[in-house]
């Protein structure tokens, strides 16, 4: 059986969870409200001409907003056959000059990072060099062992001061104490040998170093000036250019790893698929977009003045508990990270970045899989089919800040992927971090205090069978959490009754879009 084109979300894990009577988390008995009514699940399958089903979709999306809901995309996919070649050339082809514009993006980005290191290694070379002279107008000690090491000692055999320390073993000493003397007194043969106690012939060979030396300094200190400037530009430039590489690129990865293909999520995507028949030699195509709308709800109460549910807040134990199963499978930090839970918060409400403190205990959400297939046929030209799978669903604040969560750890997760593709520098500052912390040893640290915690949480507690035995009692009389649980008299009635209301609103209006276009059902 082949694959499934819509990829497993955590949210969906929750909402199996929420139909099973003994579920641990305690969904729909206090703890949190799901409630998915058999009659408010649909599938609409119509086809129209070319371009009457994608116009219904639009339609749908642009009008969802003014009935007051909140839309986030959570998957898409697509397939296009080579034989369609207008479609063809739209997605897949344009994914491919993607490809071919990132690969010579990263090329060069990484011929930049390649130039800009080499850069930095002459920079390093000459601030040395610069250094030297810097400490040679106080002490020219460090100075004229570079002058020995990295010049006189190219001279050649027996030319070289390291040469002559065979017949003067005190050669180079003597050179370096050189700067001891007066600028006059290193020109006179007879003061040098008389102040530094060496013969006439090795105090002759210093006086020609020493001038060699001043000519060098005179001469080859204003040359690494100029070009430790020139440099030291060039750094800042390739610097410059490697962040750019990498600003120019985010579009194009972006662009390219939102075009999800089937078969790259499964080989088998198609296997058992009807609607893929090359055999019949006809051009095809398929994509598919799952989101979901929802719309704060208040169940309608009677003789109620006062509404203290205002004050419960949407994370709890039982959001922080499938927020764990969210870091595991994106790789992201939600628990403790204040910003990320803030902008959930905020997402509940309108969708955007500014918190509310006022939020609602109950909401209906739409989640609507689309699934669209274009065919082009010899005889009845170009047709277009579009299914609508949809579950509407009444549930608490603390199931949308779930849905709300993944949906922000998706767009994380799209960003440090785009980040990693072209080597963001944060990527690059994380992982600095990380180097720095495996070689202060900190890893050890963690390592011996999780063991800790483990040993600490093995510990046998005795009246731990006891609590568990008597959990049922407490059950009887006790409320779970602050959420709805009485079923038959209030979740069906003041719950399930307005949804119903706003779920024919939705399927009325589908039906008279479709008749205005003109299509008709397939069955």
């Amino acid at each position: 059986m082949g694959a499934s084109p819509w990829k497993e979300l955590v949210i969906d894990e929750l909402y199996k969870e929420s139909l099973s009577f003994g579920n641990k988390w305690g969904i729909n008995k206090g703890v949190a409200l799901c409630v998915l009514p058999g009659d408010q699940q649909m599938r609409y399958d119509f086809t129209t001409q070319m371009g009457g089903c994608t116009g219904l979709y639009y339609s749908l999306a642009f009008q969802l907003p003014k009935w007051g809901y909140v839309q986030k995309k959570m998957d898409e996919w697509m397939d296009v056959s080579p034989m369609h070649p207008e479609m063809y050339n739209v997605t897949v082809a344009q994914k491919q000059k993607l490809e071919q514009t990132i690969k010579q993006g990263l090329a060069s980005a990484a011929q930049a990072v390649a130039d800009y290191e080499l850069a930095r290694h002459d920079l390093r070379k000459y601030k040395e060099i610069v250094d030297y002279f810097k400490m040679g107008k106080k002490d020219e000690h460090v100075l004229r062992a570079l002058f020995v090491d990295r010049v006189d000692s190219f001279t050649g055999e027996g030319y070289s001061m390291i040469t002559m320390v065979k017949r003067w073993p005190t050669m180079i000493t003597d050179f370096i104490r050189l700067s001891k003397l007066d600028p006059e007194e290193r020109k006179d043969v007879e003061k040098i040998k008389d102040k530094l106690q060496v013969t006439q012939a090795e105090g002759t060979v210093l006086k020609t170093k020493n001038i060699l030396f001043e000519k060098w300094k005179e001469m080859f200190f204003p040359e690494v000036k100029d070009r430790y400037a020139r440099i030291k530009n060039l750094v800042k430039s390739r610097e410059r250019s490697v962040d750019e590489y990498r600003n120019w690129l985010k579009p194009y990865v972006a662009r390219f790893k939102m075009m999800n293909e089937t078969l790259e999520k499964s080989a088998d995507a198609d296997i058992d698929n009807v609607l893929v028949a090359p055999g019949f030699g006809l051009s095809t195509g398929a994509s598919g977009i799952r989101f979901v709308a929802w719309v704060p709800f208040t169940p309608p109460e009677m003789a109620r003045p006062e509404r203290p549910e205002w004050g419960v807040k949407p994370w709890d134990k039982l959001v922080e508990d499938w927020a764990k199963k969210i870091e595991k499978k994106y790789d992201v930090k939600i628990i403790g990270n204040k910003d990320f839970v803030k902008r959930a918060q905020a997402m509940m409400e309108k969708g955007d970045e500014k918190p509310k403190y006022r939020h609602y205990m109950y909401y209906n959400i739409w989640d609507i899989q689309v699934t669209r297939f274009v065919a082009k046929t010899p005889t009845a030209g170009e047709l277009e089919n579009i299914v609508f799978d949809i579950w509407h669903r009444t549930v608490s604040q603390n199931i949308i800040l779930i849905h709300c969560l993944e949906i922000l750890a998706q767009q994380e997760q799209f960003n440090k992927y785009v980040k990693e593709m072209i080597g963001d520098k944060s990527i690059e500052d994380e992982i600095r971090k990380e180097v720095e912390e495996y070689i202060e040893g900190k890893e050890e640290g963690e390592k011996s205090t999780l063991d800790q915690l483990k040993k600490i949480k093995n510990v046998a507690r005795p009246f731990k069978p006891v609590k568990r035995g008597l959990w049922w009692i407490g059950r009887l009389f006790v409320k779970r959490g602050p959420y709805e649980s009485n079923w038959y008299e209030r979740v069906t009635k003041m719950y399930c009754l307005p949804a119903g209301q706003l779920y024919a609103r939705l399927t009325k209006w589908l039906d008279w879009k479709m008749k205005a276009i003109g299509s008709k059902p397939n069955w």
